[in-house]
């Protein structure tokens, strides 16, 4: 949801997984959940300490066999932060659909 400054500034989806893989190895995911809600602004906290977004570039992720799951994760509080009860919905619906 948001690039750290020195880390994975202005990483997109596909360039966290290049990481991931490079650091890792291939294929250790079935699903990836990606933040849909951009709207709120980054708090003015966060974009001072260098914070991004991470963009969807959804072309180039799709090179990764993996499944993607859009969701509204933001934190109403904090927007450069997710939401736990938000991310824990998305990953219980997934788990409890599989069965």
């Amino acid at each position: 949801m948001a690039g750290q400054p020195g880390e994975t500034f202005g990483f997109t989806v596909s360039e966290h997984l290049d990481a991931i893989q490079a650091h890792v190895g291939s294929n250790l995911f079935d699903y990836v959940v990606v933040n849909s809600n951009v709207t709120p602004a980054l708090p003015a906290s966060a974009r001072r300490a260098g914070v991004s977004r991470v963009s969807f570039d959804r072309q180039r992720a799709q090179q990764y066999p993996v499944r993607y799951i859009l969701a509204d994760v933001v934190s109403t509080t904090v927007s450069s932060h997710h939401d736990p009860d938000k991310l824990a919905r998305v990953v219980m619906k997934r788990i409890w659909h599989q069965r």
